[in-house]
């Protein structure tokens, strides 16, 4: 499971928190994926593509999650 929670503007990612029911290998890369994704447009596409290229950059593990899960959970978030 992943939790958002974040903030918008002008359809964009102001602020992020990622959390839920996962773990990153290295520890410390959260931080950073979070701070990757500030800024982004609420984009299914434009999102897809900077977390995949977060993966293959920073060689991060995360067991049972792909990109497309943080994708998806962003996506649902901006919904409510």
């Amino acid at each position: 499971m992943v939790r958002v929670t974040m903030e918008i503007a002008f359809d964009r990612i102001r602020g992020i928190l990622l959390s839920g029911d996962f773990f990153m290998i290295p520890e410390d890369t959260l931080p950073k994926l979070e701070a990757e994704l500030v800024g982004a447009p609420l984009d299914r596409g434009e999102l897809s593509q900077r977390l995949k290229r977060f993966y293959e950059r920073t060689k991060v593990q995360v067991p049972g999650v792909m990109p497309e899960d943080f994708v998806e959970a962003i996506m649902k978030a901006a919904e409510t």
